[in-house]
């Protein structure tokens, strides 16, 4: 299910954020929106923002929210989850809805596959002590 508003107001939000965050790496929707269970009178739309290095301290939802002013199509609530590559590391299943949400936009710098990427940084969390 897409709605033409908020598919207008994604695009508007990804010019957005390539302009406010130089290692952006990849846009996603995903969630209730994206797998088709959304309803708007109840329901945001969740967009996953990656981005290289740092930590989450580096953006801002608010700054975004600033600069989205006035260009928003659709008036609902959008929920942000800013994430740099090297500080992924929060649920499993979340971090895997948001991985296979639907891509809005993937920088052309991206040398791994954020699949592949979440999968070798999952092995190396979990990766048992070695007893020498």
């Amino acid at each position: 299910m897409q709605i033409p508003e908020v598919e207008e107001t994604l695009e508007e939000l990804v010019e957005v954020l390539k302009g406010y965050i130089p290692t952006l790496r990849e846009v996603r929707v995903f969630g209730s929106y994206n797998n088709g269970n959304w309803n708007s009178e109840i329901s945001d739309v969740d967009v996953f923002v990656l981005f290289e290095g740092g930590d989450c301290s580096e953006v801002s939802g608010k700054e975004v929210g600033r600069r989205m002013q006035g260009k928003l199509k659709y008036k609902g609530k959008f929920e942000l989850f800013f994430n740099p590559t090297r500080g992924m590391g929060l649920f499993w299943d979340l971090e895997h809805d948001m991985m296979n949400g639907r891509l809005l936009y993937k920088s052309e710098r991206v040398q791994l596959h954020p699949i592949a990427w979440l999968k070798k940084y999952w092995d190396k969390m979990n990766k048992e002590p070695s007893h020498h």
